[in-house]
């Protein structure tokens, strides 16, 4: 080997030796980079699956309360339902009394509704033709004098119960209007017998 190949053979092996070092040094570089890069992937994992826990355990929270909470309204409903149909049925069943015992609730309504003069009983047409003969007289009986009540023979616009008339005023005792006057009153004690 000449001397140039010798200095070429060095040169080559410089060359090597300084590839070598430039291909470590890269290595550990991009060894380091992909273990940093690992280390956020890891990390960014971690805080997307926190925040999809979080937010997953927020949903449910809110699904569960919705649910409770449309419970609580459709329980509500069906109590209110419930309450309306007891009230409708005994509004039915004042309606449908029998005779005696209808003109006898007619009475003690018009007893406690009368005022102290002189005035009129307007009955529906359906209660003007089964009247007893003596309802009159027994409710005029009922009233504290000067309290008196001349029963009309002009059929009322109701269903049932009666309408009084004094000086051309009307005060409206059907039985739809006393049960809507006191609607809530029993709506609150028919809720009573049934929830409590």
């Amino acid at each position: 080997m000449t001397g140039l190949d010798k200095i070429i053979a060095g040169i080559e092996a410089e060359s090597s030796a300084a590839i070598g070092r430039i291909e470590a040094e890269t290595a550990g570089r991009i060894s380091a980079i992909l273990e940093n890069a690992e280390e956020r992937a890891r990390s960014a994992c971690a805080e997307i699956d926190a925040e999809t826990e979080r937010r997953v355990g927020e949903i449910a929270r809110r699904t569960e309360s919705a649910v409770r909470l449309n419970r609580k309204r459709r329980i509500l409903e069906e109590k209110q339902r419930l309450i309306s149909e007891v009230i409708q049925s005994a509004l039915e069943t004042a309606r449908a009394l029998p005779g005696g015992a209808y003109f006898d609730t007619i009475l003690r309504m018009a007893a406690g509704k009368a005022h102290p003069r002189a005035g009129e009983l307007c009955l529906s047409a359906a209660d003007l033709s089964r009247v007893p003969a003596d309802l009159e007289e027994r409710l005029n009986a009922a009233l504290t004098p000067p309290a008196r009540l001349t029963l009309s023979k002009r059929p009322a616009a109701i269903r049932s119960g009666f309408l009084l008339l004094y000086d051309g005023i009307e005060e409206n005792c059907s039985f739809e209007a006393v049960f809507a006057a006191r609607h809530d009153e029993m709506q609150d004690q028919v809720s009573q017998l049934l929830f409590s």
